[in-house]
């Protein structure tokens, strides 16, 4: 006899506009698994009307954690669409400032967003919690 139970996780670690997940298991398999992001963020909505440039101004401000990320696909919108043939070492520094945001903004997720849940006392029972 299978057992399938359905696993509901809502929202998703603090991922940054609400993220849910449902996964579905049979006999401790997998069989199939959905995601739901049920938060608006409105980033075409805040640039309609608006001058292309000054997504490079407004888009980074809208997260408060990934920025440089918003400002990267800005800018790579605009190169898309003005079909710029950009040099290797500006894809490069592209790269290099794309490596900073991420290795500066895992902590700042992590221990501003994240780890504050650790100290909820819903999870008192669980191993990763101190015993004082």
């Amino acid at each position: 006899m299978s057992t399938i139970k359905e696993l509901n996780i809502s929202p998703v670690g603090r991922v940054e506009g609400d993220l849910d997940v449902k996964v579905y298991m049979e006999n401790g398999v997998v069989t199939r698994a959905h995601t739901q992001a049920a938060m608006f963020r409105g980033f075409e909505k805040i640039m309609e009307g608006k001058d292309p440039q000054s997504g490079l101004v407004v888009t980074p401000r809208i997260c408060g954690i990934c920025g440089g990320s918003h400002l990267y696909c800005a800018s790579s919108a605009l190169d898309t669409a003005w079909k710029t043939k950009l040099p290797p070492n500006a894809l490069l520094l592209r790269a290099i400032g794309q490596a900073t945001e991420t290795i500066q903004s895992i902590p700042r997720w992590f221990y501003a967003i994240f780890a504050t849940d650790m100290a909820n006392k819903k999870f008192a029972n669980k191993p990763f919690m101190p015993k004082w």
